[in-house]
């Protein structure tokens, strides 16, 4: 079922799996966002065929919620669907785990007009015990910085510009400035541009989309900017095994599922090489860079294998 709604200057789209105690929150913080702050907004839901009370929450709480209910076929397929039926300017692509702070919206969207060559913007990210959020403000992955991330040296030396690469984080990060790439929870997208580009890509299924997006931004001439002055919370839930679990229980997920989530984000880089790197790096280079991601996955499906099997 769609409801209709006038047109709004910023369409919040949301990809719901599950999420029901998660996207209750965050669209109570919406409400709140549209009562005492920034009421230009229509807020929609696509649901990706929720086994938990996520829809029939959305429709006897927030009836005023575009709600689009659709099969399970990954992110940017719903996130896409979310985008056909937005009247909005501004697409906000948000995780039900994000709870943008009052100001951050109407502030970012008055930015993005007087700055019509930003294609997509971010603002400063805290994850929930308030330490930034560093895939919120992130590079392209590169030969050299896939290396440095892999073998841990952007840890040993976090403000190097030549060692974390990655993470950017020789910037000063209560400065705004041009980046690389966000991470999904918080991605400010102007309509015309995520038009232009063709949207998100469907090859990706739950991770690897935000990267991709940035990138084909970038490249069509646009910027992708960092804007610390607004903020957001994100609880980064998505993954099943986190504190909160899929659904924002503490239930336990299962060891394949953790496994099946640790090994999609590793075959999204791979994904995102094979399409936009065969013809910008030397095959022996690409060659080692896909070899990276093998080894991170490895070392992700050993670590969520130990503290499955420990916890």
């Amino acid at each position: 079922m769609i409801i209709e709604a006038v047109m709004k200057k910023v369409s919040v789209i949301i990809s719901n799996k599950n999420t029901a105690k998660l996207l209750q929150a965050g669209l109570r913080n919406l409400e709140e966002i549209k009562k005492h702050d920034y009421e230009d907004l229509e807020v929609i839901v696509v649901d990706r065929g929720s086994t938990d009370n996520s829809v029939e929450m959305i429709k006897s709480q927030y009836p005023s919620v575009k709600l689009v209910e659709s099969e399970d076929k990954g992110l940017s397929v719903s996130s896409n669907a979310g985008a056909k039926v937005a009247t909005g300017e501004y697409f906000l692509f948000l995780g039900p785990d994000a709870y943008p702070r009052n100001r951050t919206i109407g502030g970012m969207v008055n930015y993005m007009e007087a700055h019509p060559d930003i294609g997509l913007a971010t603002p400063k990210l805290y994850l929930e015990k308030g330490a930034l959020d560093p895939d919120a403000h992130r590079a392209f992955p590169t030969p050299w910085n896939s290396f440095t991330r892999l073998t841990g040296l952007y840890l040993l030396f976090p403000k190097s510009k030549l060692f974390n690469s990655y993470f950017m984080s020789f910037e000063n990060l209560d400065v705004p400035h041009e980046i690389d790439a966000c991470v999904f929870g918080f991605m400010l997208v102007r309509r015309s541009v995520f038009e232009e580009v063709g949207g998100f890509d469907p090859d990706y299924y739950v991770h690897g989309e935000d990267l991709d997006l940035c990138y084909k931004i970038k490249e069509s001439g646009h910027k992708v900017m960092y804007l610390p002055q607004w903020e957001s919370g994100h609880l980064k839930t998505r993954v099943p095994g986190s504190k909160s679990g899929e659904a924002g229980t503490k239930e336990k997920a299962s060891l394949s599922l953790k496994t099946e989530y640790a090994q999609s984000s590793t075959s999204a880089m791979r994904t995102f090489m094979n399409k936009h790197y065969r013809n910008k790096y030397a095959a022996p280079l690409l060659w080692f860079m896909n070899l990276g991601t093998y080894l991170l996955e490895f070392q992700r499906v050993s670590t969520v294998t130990i503290k499955h099997l420990l916890s």
